[in-house]
């Protein structure tokens, strides 16, 4: 008896180590050494919130004519269907880490941040997997003779170019995630400048400063693009820029804020945020179904009220996790962070590979509910995109992801060159 569990312990303590091989593997590699694990696990539940948008999208394009009359008015239609607002999410989080070098210096007194060294990071980390994937698409939808070669290639060379949103004003054939790396492109280019308000001494002027720009925003979007004339999928290009989302990175800029000044970079736990948090995300989801359309959800006036509340309880909730008890150990799960630091890579690729396994997967409808369909292509779905994406992070993102990795390839190449000629 002693032997056996013995045997059992030596086993499990081999399967812990196994995984814990598995996630150092496919952890994410971070420029400053700093690694905050509730991001990361923001960053799953934004990509999480993306795939069950896409997925929902599949089922009712492909199986919404196999599905029972008015599943389009139920609740696990309105819930899901509201998961493109997890770009919103990833824009927060965006400028929480872009903002945080740049604040450490003006408020801890950290080195400056070297802006050769800022840009030149950002075309070393984020332009080979992009690139990569574009061109692997176009390969693709080539080959499966989706569209005029000449239309494709005018595609890619604008999409390349991150300007497909002001040029098309409408995502991508190529990729049509890419909208939203042209935004994130075009807030990058503004960082430098936005985070001259951390030069701001008194902390209150300094957030108040920080929320007055959110503001402006809002009520931009909210008195100039929404009155602006939609076709389709086709919107005005300010639609499609940073115009109609800087709030969300503004955020991300308080919470850097917060987390250097007031938490010192310790968040202290407190169980009132978990309730924050418990009745938070219901909320958001009801502001955000209420924002769509109204029904089923907290109606909101479209407009400044709408935004200025989706904006208010995105706030709150980043900051009950980093705050809660319980949440914060949710979001830090290392099965949740692993995830979520391969974001890049699944953002990129997921939306391909739905639609291509799906395919093989929409044969498959077991009954006439909206929901079991929905819940049998994500169990179905799921598997492959990891698998896809997680290869991709491996080969393309996470190599990117070292700093240094331009100059390693560039010795790789030069010893290789000598091997061949002999010098």
């Amino acid at each position: 008896m002693l032997l056996y569990r013995l045997r059992r312990l030596c086993n499990y303590t081999s399967s812990l180590k196994n995984w814990q091989t598995l996630a150092a593997r496919f952890a994410r590699v971070t420029t400053s050494g700093r690694f905050i694990a509730e991001i990361d696990g923001l960053r799953f539940i934004a990509i999480a919130l993306v795939i069950v948008f896409h997925i929902a999208q599949y089922v009712d394009s492909k199986l919404g004519h196999a599905l029972r009359t008015g599943y389009r008015d139920t609740l696990a239609f309105a819930l899901t269907t509201q998961g493109h607002y997890g770009v919103q999410l990833f824009f927060v989080v965006s400028g929480f880490v872009l903002a945080l070098p740049f604040a450490a210096h003006r408020l801890t007194g950290t080195a400056a941040v070297s802006l050769k060294t800022y840009f030149l990071r950002r075309l070393t980390r984020l332009e080979p997997p992009y690139v990569l994937s574009l061109l692997l698409f176009y390969a693709l939808l080539l080959a499966a003779g989706k569209a005029n070669c000449a239309i494709l290639t005018d595609h890619l060379a604008v999409s390349l170019a991150y300007s497909h949103n002001l040029y098309y004003a409408r995502q991508s054939m190529i990729n049509i995630v890419a909208w939203s790396l042209e935004i994130e492109i075009q807030f990058y280019l503004l960082v430098p400048l936005l985070a001259a308000v951390f030069t701001i001494a008194s902390r209150w002027a300094r957030r108040g400063a920080i929320l007055a720009i959110a503001a402006a925003a809002i009520c931009f979007q909210t008195f100039f693009i929404d009155g602006l004339d939609a076709n389709g999928a086709t919107y005005h290009r300010y639609f499609w820029s940073i115009l109609n989302y800087l709030q969300y990175f503004m955020l991300g800029f308080l919470l850097a804020d917060l987390y250097l000044t007031d938490w010192n970079q310790a968040p202290g736990s407190h169980w009132g945020w978990d309730l924050v948090a418990l009745a938070g995300w219901p909320l958001l989801l009801a502001v955000w179904i209420g924002g769509e359309n109204g029904r089923g959800g907290l109606a909101l006036p479209p407009g400044l009220l709408w935004r200025t509340a989706v904006a208010l309880l995105v706030l709150a909730l980043f900051v009950a996790v980093f705050r809660g008890w319980i949440v914060r150990r949710i979001f830090t799960n290392p099965l949740l962070t692993t995830i979520g630091g391969m974001c890049y890579s699944i953002y990129l690729l997921h939306e391909y590979l739905v639609r291509s396994f799906g395919k093989l997967t929409q044969r498959l409808p077991v009954t006439d509910s909206f929901s079991v369909n929905l819940l049998v292509q994500l169990v179905l779905l799921c598997g492959p995109i990891l698998i896809g994406c997680g290869g991709y992070f491996l080969l393309i993102e996470k190599p990117c992801m070292r700093k240094d990795w331009p100059q390693q390839l560039w010795q790789w190449v030069r010893h290789r060159r000598a091997a061949t000629t002999g010098k």
